[in-house]
């Protein structure tokens, strides 16, 4: 299956300590009641995401690339909103920094909810508020799932056949919920209840920053990498080096031999195990990372005939035509037109749709064949895990979501490994371990003295970006 590009870089395995923004504290002695949610999305450019719950209050939410980032930067008062009030100030803000202008006044509007009904309450809310926003600029309002996405579900269905039932509003939902799980593909994704999902993205919103630049994103998930490495394999040093002892004390005779090799060998299997979890993690982060694909001239030009452009209006703030530049184009095409004339931009549309998806098919190919990228990296990371996991198939090793599959399968044989180890031993052996195991918390403490300090200092340069581009927007607007 193909690799599908996410707007935002998410970090669902790690634990992620930044938050967009904070709850109050409920006063109430008894737990709050569980609710219905939705998960609304607003593409203006810059774009929006939204977890809101059955009594229209916004309960997570986040920015979805650079623009959505500059414009949030700072703001408060949007968690905890109604999605009418939440929805009115950020076009407001849309207005205020110039994303919103005569040449672009287009919102898409997209929800998906745990019901119908609430999804369908949700979009009138927010299509009305939209609708009574204080403006000269005429607002154009469309429901329609972008051509980026909706060319990413054809593709998908065509794929995988046992898929072919699955609506555009689901699939949307499935690629929002991957975007903040790392382990989590598109087929597993597709056949989870929206509840689930919606679940996900709302941790996701939760845990991601609105200062989480691309920059700033990077920094997180290396240092992250990091820390857990760090902190697993000094735990597990003395875990392994106690559980040869003791498996290797209990026997008896010639039997210290086997049992003191079957222990080495758990053990090394265990750190291997986890070694690779992080060098897979990390390798997949940087393969997410990996710059927009660029297409060649020759696609760039059939492309900007068919859509009666010059190729120059595709490019990319770096003056390249690629994937993610024409999908951004064309996204800004459809929610642009009028009634009138949105039939010819669709049919337009549906030309480019294959020359794109093989364009996007070969640059992919080509870097998943080049050992010096991100992905030359990922194929290092389970050169060894033959030994440790049956039917590894490196050939069937084509994308991201192979090698997320390939992660999940390395947890779930860490896991066991511990557990079967965990199992060869007494209550007490287990108490003697972890007390021993309190060696290691200088070590640990100083990986997340550097972690946090990493982490902090990347803040600071993130924020001081993000309110540099605020001025040079308001700047730009007086």
């Amino acid at each position: 299956m193909k690799r599908f590009r996410f707007l935002a870089l998410v970090v669902a395995i790690i634990t992620v300590c930044s938050t967009i923004a904070f709850v109050g504290c409920n006063n109430n002695n008894t737990l709050p009641q569980e609710t219905d949610k939705a998960l609304v999305s607003l593409n203006i450019n810059p774009s929006i995401e939204m977890v809101v719950d059955s009594e229209d209050r916004v309960v997570s939410i986040a920015a979805k690339n650079e623009d959505a980032q500059i414009m949030l930067c700072g703001e408060e008062g949007l968690i905890n909103a109604s999605v009418e009030s939440a929805t009115t100030k950020i076009v407001d803000l849309a207005i205020e920094y110039g994303y919103i202008t005569d040449d672009n006044s287009g919102i898409s509007v997209s929800v998906a909810g745990e019901t119908t009904t609430l999804e369908n309450s949700i979009e009138t809310k927010v299509t009305a508020a939209i609708g009574n926003v204080k403006t000269d600029i005429s607002l154009n309002i469309s429901t329609d799932i972008p051509f980026s996405v909706a060319r990413k579900w054809e593709e998908f269905k065509q794929n995988n056949p046992n898929y072919a039932g699955v609506t555009a509003s689901k699939f949307a939902l499935a690629l929002g919920a991957c975007a903040y799980d790392a382990s989590l593909d598109l087929e597993t994704a597709v056949s989870m209840d929206n509840g689930e999902l919606i679940e996900i993205c709302e941790s996701g919103e939760n845990r991601i920053s609105v200062y989480a630049t691309a920059a700033y994103q990077a920094v997180y998930d290396s240092a992250s990498v990091a820390f857990d490495l760090a902190k697993d394999t000094a735990n597990f040093g003395i875990f392994n080096a106690k559980y040869i002892e003791m498996m290797t004390a209990k026997a008896s005779g010639l039997d210290k031999v086997s049992a003191a090799a079957n222990a080495t060998w758990m053990g090394t299997k265990l750190l291997g195990l986890t070694t690779a979890q992080y060098a897979l993690q990390g390798a997949i982060y940087i393969a997410e990372q990996i710059g927009e694909l660029e297409v060649s001239a020759t696609v760039a030009s059939d492309i900007a005939t068919i859509l009666g452009v010059e190729v120059e209006e595709l490019q990319n703030q770096d003056g390249k035509v690629t994937v993610e530049s024409i999908d951004a184009y064309c996204d800004k095409l459809v929610k642009n037109a009028s009634e009138a004339d949105k039939q010819v931009v669709l049919a337009k549309l549906e030309q480019i749709k294959a020359g794109l998806s093989a364009a996007e098919e070969q640059a992919e190919q080509a870097m998943m064949e080049d050992d010096a990228s991100a992905y030359g990296n990922l194929k290092v990371a389970v050169e060894k895990l033959g030994d440790w996991i049956e039917g590894i198939d490196v050939n069937k090793l084509t994308d991201v979501d192979s090698y997320k599959a390939l992660l999940a399968d390395v947890i779930k044989a860490k896991d066991d490994t511990k557990i079967a180890m965990d199992g060869n031993l007494t209550d007490e052996e287990k108490a003697e371990i972890a007390n021993a195991q309190t060696d290691a918390k200088a070590t640990i403490d100083q990986a997340q003295a550097d972690f946090n300090a990493k982490i902090e200092q990347a803040k600071d340069e993130a924020i001081a970006y993000l309110q540099a581009k605020q001025q040079e927007r308001k700047a730009a607007m007086a």
